[in-house]
């Protein structure tokens, strides 16, 4: 799915020289933070678990999307 980068980048000096991503962004939550179950709105949302080194389980929502600019490939001058 292809998006509209917004006007705030694009304003950017040099915004039109770079190549230009929309990446999803998710927040991580804890289950003790919502001992009665999640929340509606987590679950309607895009959503996984994951399990740390420790064995501390998260539960992880995409919230957002950020926007992350590269030089084109052939604009890296190459030593």
């Amino acid at each position: 799915m292809a998006f509209l980068l917004p006007a705030k980048y694009r304003e950017l000096p040099g915004a039109d020289q770079l190549e230009w991503q929309a990446c999803y962004w998710s927040d991580w939550f804890e289950p003790e933070d919502y001992p009665a179950g999640w929340p509606a709105w987590m679950l309607r949302r895009p959503h996984h678990t994951y399990t740390n080194d420790t064995g501390r389980e998260f539960f992880v929502v995409q919230t957002d999307r950020v926007w992350v600019g590269t030089l084109p490939a052939h604009a890296i001058p190459l030593s």
